[in-house]
C-alpha cells in the first residue's frame, strides 16, 4: 500500500480556564518549560499576559473551545522476501 495522508480538522472543547490552559500547556510541553524558565521575570509575566489575552477569544461559558487538526499518515512496510 502507498503512503496516504489525511488532515483531520475537529474542535476541542475542555471545562477549563485560560488561566488553567497555559499552566497545563507549560506542565505538558518540555520545549515551552524550557522556554519560559529562561525568561526574566517581567518578561514571563508579559508573556503570560499576552497568552492570556488571547486565549480570550477561545473562552467561552463551558470552557476553552478551539479549532485543531492532525495529519495522518499510513501505509505499510515492505515484507523481505
Amino acid at each position: 500500500m502507498a503512503p496516504s495522508e489525511r488532515l483531520l480538522q475537529f474542535t476541542v472543547q475542555a471545562p477549563i480556564s485560560a488561566k488553567d490552559f497555559w499552566k497545563l500547556r507549560r506542565e505538558m510541553s518540555e520545549k515551552l518549560r524550557e522556554k519560559v524558565a529562561a525568561l526574566p521575570t517581567g518578561q514571563l509575566n508579559d508573556v503570560k499576559r499576552q497568552v492570556l489575552e488571547a486565549l480570550r477569544g477561545y473562552s467561552t461559558d463551558l470552557g476553552m473551545r478551539f479549532p485543531a487538526e492532525v495529519l495522518i499518515v499510513s501505509g505499510t512496510k515492505n515484507r523481505p522476501t
